[in-house]
C-alpha cells in the first residue's frame, strides 16, 4: 500500500496567507490532503515543517536566480540586475504563495525555528550579493552589493503591488534595475 505523501503546495498556501502562527495542524493536514499522523512522520513539529517549507521554497528560487544569471553573465550590469529581477518576478507570477511565504510571512520572532527561518530566507540576499559582486563591471564597494541584494526583492514584492496585473516582466524588471543601480554606473 502506498503511503500518502503531503501536497507541498497545500501546505505553502496554508503557511503563507498568516504565516506559522496562523493555522493550526488541522488545516495544515487538510490543505496537504493527509492525516495528521502522515505530517508528524515527515516532520516533528507544525514549526519543523514551517521550516522546511520556507527551505523549499528557497532552494526553487535560487535555482530560478542561478539560471537568470548564467544567462546574464555577459549582460552589462543593468542588465544582470534586470535579469535577477525577472527571475524573482517570475517565481512571484508561477508561484504568487511562495513568495508570500518568504518575503511577507516568514518574518516572525516567536517560534522554535524563528532564527533558522530568518537565516534561509537570508540565504536569498546573500546569493543575490555574491552573483553581484562577481559581476566583471561591478566596482562599487562590496557592501552596496549587499545593499542592492536587499533591496531587490523588496522592489520586487512593492512593484508588484502597486503595478496593475498583467504585468510587463521585462520592463518592470528593467525599471527596478534603473533605480537599484550604484551610482558608479549612472550615465
Amino acid at each position: 500500500m502506498k503511503r500518502a505523501t503531503p501536497d507541498s503546495d497545500g501546505l505553502l498556501a496554508a503557511f503563507a496567507s498568516d504565516g506559522i502562527h496562523g493555522v493550526g495542524i488541522v488545516e495544515l493536514a487538510r490543505a496537504a490532503g493527509v492525516a495528521k499522523p502522515t505530517l508528524y512522520r515527515a516532520h516533528s513539529s507544525k514549526d519543523a515543517l514551517f521550516l522546511a517549507c520556507v527551505e523549499a521554497e528557497v532552494e526553487q528560487l535560487l535555482e530560478g536566480i542561478y539560471a537568470a544569471w548564467a544567462r546574464a553573465l555577459d549582460a552589462p550590469l543593468d542588465g544582470a540586475i534586470a535579469a535577477l529581477a525577472r527571475a524573482l518576478l517570475a517565481h512571484a507570477d508561477e508561484r504568487p504563495d511562495a513568495v508570500r511565504l518568504l518575503f511577507v510571512t516568514a518574518a516572525h520572532r516567536r517560534s522554535t525555528v524563528a532564527d533558522d527561518v530568518a537565516g534561509t530566507v537570508e540565504r536569498i540576499v546573500d546569493r543575490l550579493a555574491e552573483l553581484l559582486a562577481r559581476h566583471p563591471a561591478w566596482h562599487a564597494d562590496p557592501a552596496d552589493a549587499e545593499l542592492v541584494a536587499g533591496l531587490l526583492p523588496a522592489a520586487v514584492v512593492n512593484a508588484m503591488r502597486r503595478t496593475p496585473e498583467p504585468w510587463d516582466r521585462g520592463a518592470m524588471a528593467a525599471r527596478i534595475a534603473a533605480v537599484l543601480r550604484p551610482p558608479t554606473f549612472a550615465g
